[in-house]
């Protein structure tokens, strides 16, 4: 998806099943709070730094600035403009928080948005814990392509703190992958870390669903806690 500036933004789009109007009212709300935080986001400097990798990390071609990389299913929330470039060749980006404003390109930025195989980075001051150890506010259940569609919302915290905990401690063996029904992804986010998101697959089969995580490998039922949700927006759709 385009910004209206050119650069390339990742959207989360919380889509209404009841009725066409409110799902444009949502698009065009969030749409304008993207377009603010674009025209206002800054990279500083008036032009786009260059990073290198060296020891593992990014490191500014001056050496003042130092970026480590965030684990896999960390993904950008938004991204916004270019603000440098890695290696000479890869454009990295600016990042809008859940909230619609910019984050500091001094400790966010991103690779333009690819799924899981997304690529995050954060300064090395900032004390990223795992996405086990991170409080999370919600988690919306989303369709992915080319863009990302929440089509429900889940804000039941002890919810939230099991879908967590089975997903850490799930198993790393699983042979069902073929024949599920359904695949969807859910979204955690953390008023800690507005800017950024932490991604599950979810696999929907006649009898159970199972969640994954693709940075540990783990799968983990959550039959009884997601199938409410998953029944109520499936009759919507």
């Amino acid at each position: 998806m385009q910004s209206p500036t050119g650069s390339r933004t990742t959207t989360v789009f919380r889509v209404s099943s009841v009725i066409d109007m409110k799902r444009f009212l949502s698009v065009f709300t969030l749409t304008a709070l993207i377009f603010c935080a674009v025209f206002s986001a800054s990279c500083g400097n008036g032009g786009a730094a260059n990073y290198n990798y060296k020891d593992g990390k990014i490191v500014s071609s001056d050496g003042k600035k130092t970026f480590l990389c965030a684990p896999m299913g960390f993904q950008p929330y938004h991204t916004g403009v270019k603000c440098a470039t890695l290696n000479g060749k890869t454009d990295l980006y600016s990042l809008i928080g859940k909230d619609g404003k910019s984050v500091s390109v001094d400790e966010w930025m991103s690779e333009e948005y690819a799924g899981n195989m997304s690529s995050v980075y954060y300064r090395d001051s900032i004390d990223l814990p795992s996405f086990d150890k991170i409080v999370y506010s919600a988690c919306d259940i989303c369709e992915e392509d080319q863009r990302v569609v929440s089509f429900a919302s889940i804000e039941d915290k002890a919810a939230i703190v099991d879908l967590i905990d089975r997903l850490a401690n799930g198993t790393t063996s699983f042979n069902r992958l073929d024949d599920a029904k359904a695949r969807y992804t859910l979204k955690f986010f953390s008023d800690d870390f507005p800017a950024i998101m932490f991604s599950a697959d979810l696999f929907v089969y006649d009898d159970a669903i199972y969640l994954y995580a693709v940075s540990t490998g783990r799968y983990a039922e959550v039959t009884e806690l997601l199938a409410s949700y998953i029944e109520e927006a499936e009759s919507g759709n």
